[in-house]
């Protein structure tokens, strides 16, 4: 006993060596590349697995490489999942205005009976997801048929995503009270009075799935009318961010738009026949 909790309470850092097989299998499950500026980063990141498992860091990349839950664990540990609600706030109001204003283009109009499609392509947590939810269910005329999709490489967001419970806290300094009223729903029980639940009454028109920018392929036959994948492509070398925004490029739909982070753009996005219009969005 007195052996195990030695070991509890002394893993040591990672070697460089050790820092560099998973900072290059991760690579080559995700497309990023992790600098050796970060190995302080994915030390702590790993430090509680590597305690809860009672393994060194040269043991726990062996379990990694055939287990496929502790992979999936090692892949959500290491991607960034900062989100918040309406985050970006200028991006929910031009895609108001882009529905609004019927900037749709004739093949649009000549299908109004298809649902409005958007894509959050790195939905984390959900967050995007259900904010773009209210921004489209409060268009009332201007859009009552619509449907999203929010993807993600962690299996762990993805879950989460589904269930569409919050933290209290987070959802009141975040959201307007209006919108907590109409969209959010207490849990009676005691033991959950600090969650909130996204309420169940879109569930119908929302669809979580998980999703590798790099490896994952959608069917061909899905399209989407805007696509959001904001604060991404800054973890991504030049040469994996062209693969990705071709791929987004093929599953946008003619005049549909593009959402970037702010902090974001696509260096020579004529060649990718996309057009800059304002705060990082992009017309194809």
């Amino acid at each position: 006993m007195k052996d195990s909790i030695v070991k509890l309470f002394n893993v040591e850092p990672m070697s460089l060596e050790e820092f560099q097989n998973f900072s290059e299998l991760f690579r080559k499950i995700s497309g990023i590349n992790i600098k050796i500026d970060k190995k302080g980063l994915v030390d702590s990141r790993l430090r509680k697995k590597l305690i809860h498992l009672q393994l060194t860091p040269k043991e726990y990349f062996s379990l990694i490489q055939k287990n496929s839950e502790e992979l999936s664990d090692f892949v959500s540990a290491l991607t960034t999942h900062k989100t918040d609600w309406f985050r970006e706030s200028i991006h929910f109001q031009i895609l108001t205005d882009y529905v609004r204003n019927k900037k749709l283009n004739a093949p649009y109009k000549k299908n109004l009976s298809q649902p409005f499609s958007c894509w959050s392509a790195a939905c984390s947590t959900g967050e995007e997801v259900y904010s773009l939810a209210m921004t489209f269910n409060q268009m009332d005329d201007d859009l009552n048929n619509w449907k999203i999709l929010g993807s993600d490489i962690s299996t762990h967001c993805v879950e989460h995503a589904k269930q569409g419970i919050y933290e209290k806290d987070v959802i009141e300094r975040q959201i307007p009270i209006e919108k907590i009223k109409r969209y959010f729903l207490k849990n009676i029980d005691p033991q959950y009075k600090d969650l909130y639940l996204f309420t169940p009454e879109f569930t119908s028109k929302i669809n979580f799935i998980e999703y590798n920018l790099v490896k994952s392929k959608l069917p061909s036959e899905l399209f989407f009318d805007v696509i959001f994948l904001r604060n991404v492509l800054i973890y991504f070398d030049k040469e994996v961010t062209s693969f990705i925004i071709k791929q987004l490029y093929n599953y946008l739909k003619p005049g549909g738009l593009l959402f970037l982070g702010l902090a974001e753009s696509i260096p020579n996005s004529e060649k990718f026949k996309l057009k800059r219009l304002e705060s990082s969005v992009y017309l194809k």
